[in-house]
């Protein structure tokens, strides 16, 4: 119900063309950053290729969420760099066991492999010029544990900053993975993990409060006022696959 619930178009998986490069018309000289998916794959896209040309030739700046298991080489890695603002790269765990349970199908060596590359190829650039890289970790009773560890294993492969969120339970038979269940054991965790953080001097993208505290492990505005304003009237919007913009 939920799926059916979030999206009116759940059997496209890929913006019609055409529509892509209409949008890009009226929009792409008026933005900052584009960011060409919600919860999909970009590089399972056909057309990637084909939208970079038309984000090149308007020189918007992309910022990338990807789990980067078919991360580009080569020519195409070099292009997407230079065209990047930030690379998100969604991991959830520090460890090969842990990270391939979880994310069945990938190989956490070659993930990481990837990041490498990225980095490889993204130091070629002037420090300024250069594309931030963000590790997010989705939380869950199976991961929590590792947080600690992953804080390091973010710095140590040149990460800029962290962002942190609660895993949503879309099937029963992962209720238990909800730290709601565990509260004592994620606050243990949250709270090693923001010392790190901090020692680090890694920036914070998102990070939940601890549970029963009325203390937010964020920044110093954020800790002062969690319950932030609405950024998309002003800041954002969101455009469907058929050009419905929320």
């Amino acid at each position: 119900r939920f799926i059916k619930f979030y999206s009116h178009h759940q059997q496209r998986t890929v913006m019609n063309f055409d529509l892509f490069k209409k949008l890009a018309q009226e929009t792409f000289p008026y933005l900052s950053c584009l960011g060409l998916t919600v919860a999909g794959e970009p590089f399972t896209n056909p057309n990637f290729l084909a939208q970079l040309e038309v984000i090149e030739s308007y020189k918007v700046k992309l910022l990338i969420f990807t789990n980067a298991t078919l991360m580009p080489g080569g020519v195409l890695l070099t292009r997407l760099v230079n065209n990047l603002s930030g690379l998100v790269v969604s991991i959830d765990a520090a460890t090969k066991g842990t990270y391939e349970q979880i994310r069945r199908g990938a190989n956490f060596q070659q993930v990481i492999n990837n990041i490498r590359r990225f980095n490889s190829e993204r130091s070629s650039l002037d420090k300024e010029e250069r594309p931030k890289l963000i590790f997010w970790f989705v939380l869950m009773r199976k991961n929590i544990e590792e947080l600690p560890e992953y804080v390091r294993l973010a710095h140590s492969l040149e990460a800029d900053g962290i962002g942190v969120c609660h895993m949503t339970v879309f099937h029963k038979k992962l209720e238990n993975e909800s730290l709601v269940y565990h509260k004592q054991l994620a606050n243990h965790y949250l709270k090693q993990a923001k010392e790190l953080m901090d020692s680090f001097g890694l920036e914070i993208l998102d990070f939940p409060p601890l549970f029963d505290e009325n203390k937010y492990l964020g920044s110093e505005e954020k800790e002062q006022n969690y319950h932030n304003s609405c950024r998309f009237p002003w800041r954002e919007a969101f455009i469907e696959l058929n050009g419905d913009v929320y």
